[in-house]
């Protein structure tokens, strides 16, 4: 999933030009004439006349700095579109399938597993039978047992059967064991 982000970006030059302005406006703002044995003149219609050529010249280059902003969009690409369920299997929560002896099956509800992975994205499912510290990704073959996962909208099925699944063999039911689903998005191409 891509997200747009709007970020700014103003002419760094027009900022400076107006601090130096401002600075300079600060600086000596009265002009001093001596002649003679006359007294000091202080023109105060040159300061006037500087500080309105200061503040025009900070409103023109106001206006500059301001319209060499530019909008840019940047895409932002979500870090993580993985969604990860965890969940216990009990010994007692495998059901079996009526007249077949050597499968058992367990099914849970995924509601946010939609159309959408089936058909495009990613479901990845491992289990662990030795408390999280190891994953085994189905299809996989432990302790005797066959595990395969089945999975559609809403819901996934994993199956414990014997490997050669040959009628009459009654399997033990499965140690609890956890079991980790994992939804993926991806870029979908139909076809090559």
């Amino acid at each position: 999933m891509k997200n747009k982000r709007r970020f700014f970006s103003c002419n760094i030059f027009g900022v400076v030009i107006l601090g130096a302005i401002i600075a300079l406006n600060f600086s000596t703002s009265f002009t001093v004439i001596q002649t003679g044995t006359e007294n000091s003149i202080i023109y105060p219609k040159l300061m006037h006349m500087k500080k309105h050529f200061t503040l025009a010249m900070v409103g023109f280059l106001a206006i500059l700095g301001m319209s060499s902003c530019k909008k840019e969009y940047y895409d932002v690409v979500n870090p993580n579109p993985n969604t990860t369920y965890v969940y216990t299997i009990g010994t007692n929560a495998w059901q079996w399938e009526s007249g077949v002896s050597h499968q058992v099956f367990h099914t849970k509800a995924i509601p946010e597993l939609t159309e959408y992975y089936l058909l495009e994205g990613n479901v990845s499912v491992a289990i662990s039978f030795d408390g999280e510290n190891s994953y085994d990704i189905l299809p996989t073959t432990f302790g005797g047992i066959a595990y395969s996962v089945n999975y559609t909208v809403g819901s996934i099925t994993i199956f414990a059967e014997d490997p050669l699944a040959e009628p009459g063999i009654e399997i033990n039911l499965p140690d609890p064991a956890v079991v980790k689903v994992v939804l993926s998005e991806s870029d979908f191409i139909r076809e090559f």
